[in-house]
């Protein structure tokens, strides 16, 4: 039974080490390859010079400090002074705020929006000219390769979800922090980083800012769901936990 835990704890480590480098050589590629050829005018803001534009650009920073969390609670697992184990506990805690408001239904909302509107009418949210700037394996990345993460991190770990009436409210931090960045930059600038916005007038935007609210709660709910259904109502995270207050007192 120990060996089967250890073994269950190793390829939890492994994953999120995983997770951990992949992104990171993600934001490496971003930063020294990520560039519009000469010649070339996008019809949308430049992703390498615009970031803060895109949600998807969010989201891979959001699932880079998610795996950091994961990666950073891991090595702390090997510690024993009471100060780093009060650390550890700090960090798990913040590791499942961040799983539940930000991480999973950010990620899952990126991946719903985008495929279903490229798959059927691209021009709209991801135009042609950007496949000269961002290569096709990238794309895949920062948009399949997020929920292949998500269901993987779903399925091999437990997560503590806080009552709604709390975790709604720093869920909607994030799309509201969004919509006021894209409010504020096309006042500024004049541009939306998707063609769809441009096109469906002061009301469609209101509609679609609605809609991705709705996207937002709902993949939230389904991951309460989908962590209840595989872990219990109490997970297995917050026996975790009550053994490492109990160690804590005893040390």
């Amino acid at each position: 039974m120990e060996r089967k835990e250890s073994s269950s704890k190793m390829l939890v480590r492994a994953f999120h080490g995983v997770g951990l480098s992949i992104y990171l050589l993600l934001g490496y590629y971003f930063q020294k390859h990520l560039k519009v050829p000469d010649g070339v005018q996008l019809t949308v803001p430049d992703p390498a010079k615009e970031p803060w534009q895109y949600l998807t650009i969010w989201n891979v920073v959001f699932q880079e400090v998610y795996f950091v969390l994961c990666v950073v609670e891991d090595a702390l697992e090997f510690t024993q002074p009471k100060a780093l184990r009060d650390l550890k506990a700090l960090i798990k805690k913040m590791r499942m705020f961040f799983f539940e408001s930000v991480f999973f239904p950010t990620g899952v909302t990126v991946f719903t929006l985008f495929w279903p509107m490229f798959l059927t009418n691209r021009s709209i949210i991801y135009p042609v000219d950007l496949d000269l700037v961002v290569p096709r394996w990238m794309n895949h990345v920062i948009h399949t390769n997020i929920l292949v993460l998500i269901i993987l991190e779903v399925i091999l770990c437990p997560h503590d979800y806080s009552p709604r009436s709390e975790s709604f409210p720093r869920m909607c931090v994030v799309p509201v922090s969004y919509i006021i960045c894209l409010l504020t930059t096309n006042a500024i600038r004049g541009t939306w980083p998707y063609p769809l916005l441009g096109m469906i007038g002061h009301l469609g935007r209101f509609l679609f800012f609605a809609f991705s609210f709705l996207v937002v709660w709902l993949s939230s709910l389904a991951g309460e769901r989908i962590n209840a259904k595989l872990w219990g109502e109490s997970s297995n995270s917050q026996v975790a936990q009550q053994k490492d207050r109990e160690q804590i007192k005893i040390h």
